[in-house]
């Protein structure tokens, strides 16, 4: 499917729901704009498989889109509630540059973009569908295509990467940890250069029931988040009338909002949580990294 959208359809994400679950798997080019980009269905999370586009020396083109989606901040109350904090796109990449392709107009030629690759793996898939005897579910298609797909040499999942030595990492985080493995404790250093002083932060949203609302904070959050220093909360209604909600309680586990209004009891809410890195406390400015690896 190439629909062209560039960016977030909330109007494409319930009949791409609806489509896996009655059965069909929706295959959807991920957009032609480059890295930090992505394109409607295949940003929808887990109901259209998003595919890349990689070139004759199986490496990803220049123009093939991609990027660590924001759930709260890029789909906004769109997003149900199902849905993680953040997820990547494309899920798979096919080939997509100078493709032998029909022409309008009559005759061949060469076309090249993403919308060139997912026929590729529709291909695939319909193939997977007529082996199994229809008995593959989109499901079942979807992992198998992730699990085969061919990888870099170098490539691992993260929860499974062997940590060997002090490891060092650059990213847009910053925290010093001490973190146990089998082998014993190693040093984590995660260096940041997203702002001026070491913090912690988490943005998601939840629910309001009946007046009251508790946050659970991700593990993380509270494995490198100081309990010495103040957290910062900031919550925003998504309600059609007038409410209060107020911060009650807080902790690097969890926050509990409550209103104490007379308006709605029930609404959805988004909230950004930060705090000092562990490690931070008495830190002013945070090291940027320097060279090839840093960004």
């Amino acid at each position: 499917m190439s629909l062209g959208f560039s960016g977030y359809s909330d109007p494409l994400i319930k009949p791409t729901q609806n489509a896996m679950a009655l059965g069909t798997l929706v295959v959807s080019f991920s957009g032609n704009s480059q890295v930090g980009s992505s394109g409607s269905p295949a940003n929808v999370y887990g109901s259209s498989l998003a595919i890349g586009a990689s070139n004759e020396s199986e490496a990803i083109t220049d123009f093939s889109s991609g990027e660590v989606i924001d759930t709260s901040a890029d789909w906004g109350s769109s997003a149900p509630s199902d849905w993680p904090a953040e997820y990547v796109v494309p899920d798979v990449s096919a080939p997509g540059n100078a493709v032998n392709s029909s022409l309008a107009g009559g005759g061949y030629g060469t076309k090249s973009g993403t919308s060139m690759a997912s026929p590729h793996v529709a291909g695939v898939v319909a193939l997977m569908v007529a082996a199994s005897a229809e008995q593959l579910t989109p499901g079942d298609i979807w992992e198998y295509l992730e699990q085969t797909a061919w990888k870099p040499d170098n490539w691992q999942e993260l929860d499974d990467a062997p940590l060997e030595g002090d490891l060092q990492l650059d990213g847009t985080k910053n925290f010093v940890q001490t973190v146990d493995t089998t082998a014993g404790q190693k040093e984590v250093h995660y260096n940041a250069v997203e702002s001026g002083t070491a913090h912690t932060e988490v943005t998601d949203t939840a629910e309001m029931d009946d007046g009251h609302g508790l946050v659970e904070l991700p593990d993380h959050f509270g494995m490198v988040t100081s309990e010495e220093e103040p957290l910062t909360v900031q919550v925003t209604p998504h309600a059609e009338e007038r409410v209060h909600p107020q911060i009650v309680e807080t902790s690097t586990e969890w926050i509990s909002v409550e209103d104490f209004g007379d308006g709605p009891q029930d609404y959805r809410f988004s909230y950004t949580v930060k705090g000092v890195r562990e490690g931070f406390e008495d830190e002013d400015v945070v090291r940027e990294p320097s060279g090839p690896g840093s960004r």
